[in-house]
């Protein structure tokens, strides 16, 4: 048990480092990101006259609020809960009260809990909360 609790304990702070990665890399409402346009099989679209990738324009509508991950032997919840309100996420992903002050802060309470699966009785279970703020 020792063992399986040292390994859940080291993949909630790796849970929570992708998490702030996908923070990172989501596109809120209110900001744009250029996608890469690919064709049908995969490969990323090329312009004849420059051999540049070509990109779309997106525009972000809402918020990153749950990621679901495994590892062998175990099951990884990541749940976000934004202080920014007008990112526009769910109220359940809302911290009530919360006001943006200028510019959005995408800060988010990150509450990782990591079950084990292989069969530990009682079953190994670690929750890490977090602030972050990628």
């Amino acid at each position: 048990n020792a063992h399986t609790r040292e390994q859940a304990l080291l993949l909630a702070q790796s849970a929570t480092e992708f998490a702030v990665m996908a923070m990172q890399a989501h596109a809120y409402r209110g900001d744009t990101v250029n996608v890469p346009r690919l064709d049908a099989a995969g490969n990323p679209v090329l312009d004849p006259a420059t051999g540049d990738p070509v990109t779309d324009p997106v525009n972000g509508t809402n918020c990153l609020e749950h990621i679901d991950l495994s590892y062998p032997g175990f099951n990884i919840d990541v749940d976000l809960y934004y202080i920014d309100n007008s990112l526009g996420c769910t109220d359940a992903n809302s911290i009530s009260g919360a006001t943006a002050v200028g510019v959005p802060t995408h800060m988010a309470l990150v509450d990782v809990t990591v079950r084990s699966t292989s069969g530990d009785l009682p079953p190994i279970v670690y929750n890490r909360r977090t602030l972050q703020k990628p």
